[in-house]
């Protein structure tokens, strides 16, 4: 994720910083809002330790300066941005940028791993980590749980849609995957952010096992909206995010 506040003349003399153990870099000016970008693994937890952090002075005619992103981001500087664990953790005020990534690991072929990037403001370092630390605790515990079930569970689990947000403009569609222990008659089915149905995605009997559906998104408006399970006595409920 490459955040550039060059462009805002407000930032141009801000400072940067990194707190490795929660993946959380910042901008800051006094007088002006502190802007942050945390990265959290969705699918478990991961070594902090292996998030990239890299602080970027876009004037590449400052002395000392790795370099700048002014004469152009080659493929060089970019891959070094990306690549370097220790990396750069401040740079000198300025027009400044920063580099944040997600934990390197290695993905077998077939799997798959996934990501957040969260982006928040605040007042000042403290407030955003507070903010961060909440927004954190609220996505693992509500809108991301494990996505590509592997085993058949003793009560109901669905997984997060993929992709999320869907993008009408590229997918137009989305992915749900669930397991159900019984067989039995089960419904999945759409909420708007107010909690009106709008939409049945499947209603019928389905054997116990792991199942995965597809659904076009296009005729739906950007937004938030939330997906219902239900499993003879059970439901479970997950979010989902429909972009432009």
């Amino acid at each position: 994720m490459f955040m550039d506040f060059g462009g805002y003349p407000n930032y141009y003399s801000a400072n940067v910083g990194y707190d490795s153990t929660k993946r959380f870099g910042t901008i800051s000016k006094v007088g002006f809002p502190t802007v942050g970008t945390f990265v959290m693994d969705t699918l478990q937890l991961s070594d902090p330790q292996r998030a990239t952090f890299w602080a970027i002075n876009n004037d590449h005619r400052v002395a000392g300066n790795p370099f700048g992103t002014l004469d152009g981001f080659t493929q060089s500087e970019r891959w070094r941005s990306i690549s370097s664990y220790a990396g750069n953790r401040t740079a000198t005020a300025g027009n400044l940028a920063y580099v944040i990534t997600a934990p390197i690991r290695d993905v077998a072929p077939g799997a798959s791993t996934a990501f957040v990037f969260g982006h928040i403001v605040g007042v000042n370092s403290a407030l955003l980590q507070n903010a961060a630390a909440s927004a954190i605790q609220f996505l693992r515990s509500t809108l991301l749980p494990v996505n590509h079930l592997e085993s058949l569970p003793h009560e109901i689990l669905l997984g997060q849609n993929y992709p999320n947000p869907v993008s009408n403009s590229i997918t137009g569609g989305t992915t749900i995957e669930f397991s159900i222990p019984e067989t039995g008659n089960t419904r999945l089915e759409l909420f708007n952010a107010i909690g009106l149905r709008i939409r049945v995605f499947f209603e019928g009997h389905l054997e116990a096992g792991i199942h995965k559906l597809t659904f076009d998104t296009k005729e739906l408006k950007p937004g938030i909206y939330f997906y219902q399970l239900m499993a003879g006595e059970s439901k479970v409920q997950r979010a989902m995010i429909v972009s432009q």
